[in-house]
Order: structure tokens, then C-alpha cells, then sequence
């Protein structure tokens, strides 16, 4: 527990507005929100802890936080999905038991609950969508619709306020990141697929290496992904 503690990394913004929430009287009702938060990233590790997955930070933000795991790309996506639901779920069992604590707990819990599933990148609606779509889209483009999707929902909740504001340019900026570094998540995505023996049962034929899909194994053209990808990192 002390390591994970010693991951944790509460965002700048996070203290600007603890400092307004403090001046203006909001204080008790932001801290309620944050404890929200960190039962639900809680969630998260846990379920990492049982799957074995390295957690490299916990950002904690005013509008919610982020696990960030230092794991291969190529782990099973059903063990994603259990890591992904975890959050939620602790945070619906400490809706239950603290429920009755303040008129807002309520309130808080619902609004983070729905903005949280938002197909916004990085929330876990974000993830839980390009789970969905890897089953049945190659792994590249599914990161490409998706950071799409998550710039077309933005546009949604543009307000005239300035926390709002802060908040979506925040959102805006790691889009902008991911979108760049698409091509280099992907060639991370085959060099473990070259680097490491993968045991999927699903198998695909594809006619481009651009096309390889998460939780398969390929034939590409008339050659074994392996030979492929050996090939390819043999020219570099």
C-alpha cells in the first residue's frame, strides 16, 4: 500500500480549485466529491493488484481521476474490462453505504457516475467503447474513431464558465496528445507482438499489418504475423 501511495499525484489544478472551494465555502462539498473519486480509482487498483498489472500513477483531478498502468498493450482485454469495472463498482457500493451521509453524496455520485461514461478520452466511457469496438475493428483504427468520438463529444459541453472550461482544455489537450502518438502506441502494440509468444485463440487473415487486431493472432497475406513482424523489425 505505501508504494501505491507514493504513486499518487494530485494534478496542480486539483489544488487551484481546492483553494477556491476553500474561499468560497465549497470546501466540505469538493472534498465529499474527491473522496468520490478516489473510492472509484481505488476500484481500479484493486482490480489491477488482482490481474497483476504494474500501476505506475494515480492522477487525482477535480473532475475525476486516472490509473495509469505500465502494462503491455497485448494484455487480454477481458482482463481490461475487469480492471475498467472495477471503478464503478466500488463507487456504486459506497453510494450505498454512504448514501445517506450528505444531501449532495447523492447528487455527486450521479453526476460523476454519468461523466464518467462519457466516450471522452481518457474515462472509462472511452475505454469501455474501444474494448467494444477492438472486437470487431483493427486496434489502430478503433484508436483513431474513438479519439474522433471523444473530440466530437467535447463540442457537447462547451459552457460559458470558467471551471467548465478549464476542465474541457484539459480533456482537449490529451486528445491532441493521443492523436499524436497513435502511431507510436501502435508500433509499441507490434513490437510486444514480435518480442513476446501471445496465446489467443481467435485467429484473423488480414491483407496489411496496419489491420492486426487486439486478442488475435493473424495470417497477413500468406505469412504468420510473426514471420511479418519479424521482418519488419529485421529493416529497423
Amino acid at each position: 500500500m505505501k508504494n501505491i501511495l507514493a504513486k499518487i499525484y494530485i494534478h496542480p489544478f486539483t489544488y487551484i480549485v481546492l483553494f477556491l472551494a476553500l474561499i468560497t465555502g465549497l470546501f466540505k462539498e469538493l472534498c465529499v466529491f474527491l473522496f468520490i473519486i478516489i473510492v472509484h480509482e481505488l476500484g481500479h487498483i484493486i482490480g489491477g493488484i488482482i490481474y497483476k498489472w504494474k500501476i505506475e500513477k494515480v492522477v487525482i483531478m477535480p473532475f475525476g481521476g486516472i490509473t495509469i498502468f505500465h502494462e503491455l498493450i497485448n494484455r487480454p482485454m477481458k482482463e481490461e474490462f475487469m480492471i475498467l469495472i472495477m471503478g464503478p463498482l466500488f463507487q456504486f457500493i459506497n453510494y450505498l453505504i454512504f448514501k445517506d451521509m450528505t444531501p449532495y453524496f447523492n447528487y455527486y455520485n450521479y453526476g460523476l457516475f454519468i461523466f464518467n461514461f462519457l466516450p471522452i478520452y481518457p474515462l472509462d466511457g472511452y475505454k469501455l467503447w474501444s474494448i467494444f469496438l477492438n472486437k470487431f475493428i483493427p486496434f489502430k483504427k478503433t484508436m483513431r474513431i474513438m479519439l474522433i468520438i471523444s473530440m466530437l463529444s467535447l463540442t457537447i459541453f462547451i459552457k460559458k464558465d470558467v471551471i467548465y472550461l478549464v476542465i474541457l482544455l484539459l480533456l482537449f489537450n490529451g486528445i491532441i496528445s493521443e492523436f499524436k502518438n497513435i502511431d507510436n502506441i501502435y508500433n509499441r502494440f507490434l513490437l510486444e507482438r514480435h518480442l513476446f509468444s501471445f496465446h489467443f485463440r481467435k485467429r484473423k487473415r488480414i491483407n496489411n499489418v496496419n489491420n492486426m487486431y487486439k486478442d488475435c493472432l493473424h495470417i497477413i497475406g500468406n505469412k504468420t504475423e510473426k514471420e511479418v513482424l519479424n521482418d519488419k523489425f529485421k529493416k529497423h
